[in-house]
């Protein structure tokens, strides 16, 4: 598979450019740095062993990938960078490897490793989209998503037939046609999957503006990219969703897509429940009588010279209904007013909730940032808040 290999790993956060000069001390040092990495875990130079055939040390290795192939030398940096530095889920190294590893590097599964991450670089050498894999899922386990539901959409819908990344860009590219000039943003689509029922896109969006870029001789402003990731599941049902900036516009554009791939009007709202204001006075009163466990709650303008806002967070998973009622004594009720809470951490059946609260005129708004947040745990949120206005 030909690649441009500055651009591949550039695109996984992984920089060449500052190990390609050609100046001898420097090439030295780099030499020796990434042969001391490869000592402090043996698992390297075994799998590198088995994969170039070579039972030379992996100094020795590695000083003859540099002075005869500049360009395995430079993958091999690259790979152990990415493994050890980037990816934080090291187990979907191992996962994968254990799939689709076939031959001879196959015999890297049974050697025994300190951590799976030494088996990127048999991956890589399989196929590079392998670690694109890696990275992109890897991503979606350290974001926060945001579910999102269309109750109109019957889980029952299939995936249309074809729609891979290229097919997704097409996607992307008639979205933003469809809007006014002075709109239109480019998009890349990166990674799309269909597995188990869920069909993932994760795709670059360039920014409004420009982002100032700070250089010796003087900034450069460039159009960066925000990454957005859609989790559709379900029949399009459900999607979760991750988005640095502008969600509201990551909301429309994966109702354009999900619309095409599931060939039907689909429109997501944000799972969220809504409360009257007289249930959040119930819950501040069971948060004084310690009927709740409040692991952290956060209020603005507190009742503190300056009106501050003020974070309080338990130590080692206690909670916080104490120091709440100490403060209490000491004239600083920091919840008597319910439209100061913004955030609370509560525990609900023994399971942890990360809650945000929206005072409305009309009441209140719950959304949840947790994790897989689905049905089940959004029925959770609502009955509680709704003992409180029994």
């Amino acid at each position: 598979m030909a690649i441009n290999l500055t651009q591949y790993w550039e695109d996984l956060d992984i920089s060449i450019k500052d190990i390609s000069d050609d100046d001898a001390q420097i090439q030295s040092r780099i030499i020796d740095k990434l042969a001391k990495r490869l000592d402090v875990d043996k698992g390297w130079g075994k799998v590198i062993k088995i994969v170039l055939a070579t039972n030379a040390a992996p100094r020795t290795v590695l000083a003859e990938l540099y002075a005869n192939d500049k360009k395995g030398f430079y993958n091999i940096y690259a790979v152990v960078k990415f493994a050890e530095n980037i990816i934080t889920n090291k187990s979907l190294l191992g996962d994968l490897a254990n799939t689709v590893l076939t031959d001879g590097y196959r015999e890297t599964l049974n050697l025994r490793l300190d951590t799976p991450a030494p088996l990127a670089f048999p991956l890589f050498l399989t196929n590079p989209e392998y670690l694109i894999d890696v990275y992109c899922k890897d991503t979606i386990k350290q974001s926060n998503l945001r579910v999102y539901t269309c109750e109109s959409a019957s889980e029952d819908n299939i995936i249309q037939l074809g729609f891979d990344k290229t097919r997704i860009q097409g996607i992307l590219n008639d979205f933003e046609a469809s809007k006014r000039k002075n709109q239109r943003r480019r998009n890349r689509a990166w990674w799309v999957l269909a597995d188990n029922n869920k069909f993932i896109v994760f795709f670059r969006r360039e920014k409004k503006g420009r982002t100032a870029v700070r250089r010796v001789d003087k900034n450069r402003f460039m159009k960066t990219a925000d990454r957005k990731v859609f989790i559709f599941s379900k029949g399009g049902k459900q999607l979760e969703l991750h988005s640095n900036r502008e969600p509201k516009r990551a909301i429309k554009i994966a109702n354009y897509i999900a619309s095409r791939v599931y060939n039907q009007n689909i429109e997501y709202s944000e799972k969220i429940v809504q409360v009257p204001q007289a249930h959040i006075t119930g819950f501040i009163t069971a948060i004084k009588q310690s009927r709740v466990q409040v692991l952290e709650i956060r209020v603005i303008n507190a009742p503190l010279d300056g009106s501050p806002a003020i974070n309080l967070r338990s130590s080692g998973g206690s909670p916080v209904n104490n120091a709440i009622t100490q403060l209490d004594r000491k004239q600083i009720n920091l919840i008597s007013d319910p439209t100061k809470i913004k955030n609370a951490r509560i525990k609900i059946n023994n399971k942890v909730f990360n809650l945000k609260f929206e005072h409305q005129r009309d009441g209140v708004k719950i959304t949840c940032n947790n994790k897989g947040y689905g049905e089940d745990e959004k029925r959770s949120v609502a009955e509680f808040f709704n003992t409180y206005g029994q």
